[in-house]
């Protein structure tokens, strides 16, 4: 399920498995990305994250091919693609076909 965020930018659908790390205290949970634009990505997980966090999101690839992702000012560690970002947006998913049970926009940084 796609969660109705303000979207400012095209979104393009996907799925992929991220960790998401909040900064503050190192706790890391894992989230499903279900879409993304050029300023930010959503998420389904079982965790609720205050909107205002600084969190880096990791994926095992980048989000777009070699040539565009200096537009995404990802960082190479661990293995992963890191994008440091910031909360927007965090929801109560309603929907019985999905085992998340919240919504979260992020906006890169």
């Amino acid at each position: 399920m796609i969660v109705p965020f303000v979207k400012k930018n095209r979104r393009f659908k996907t799925k992929s498995t991220a960790v998401i790390e909040l900064t503050d205290t190192g706790y890391w949970v894992y989230a499903e990305m279900t879409d993304f634009s050029k300023n930010g990505l959503c998420f389904e997980t079982e965790a609720a994250i205050q909107p205002g966090t600084v969190i880096r999101v990791k994926l095992d690839k980048s989000l777009v091919s070699s040539r565009f992702d200096k537009s995404f000012k990802s960082v190479s560690n661990d293995g992963y693609k890191t994008y440091n970002s910031t909360v927007k947006c965090c929801k109560q998913l309603d929907d019985d076909q999905t085992i998340s049970n919240f919504g979260i926009g992020v906006e890169l940084i």
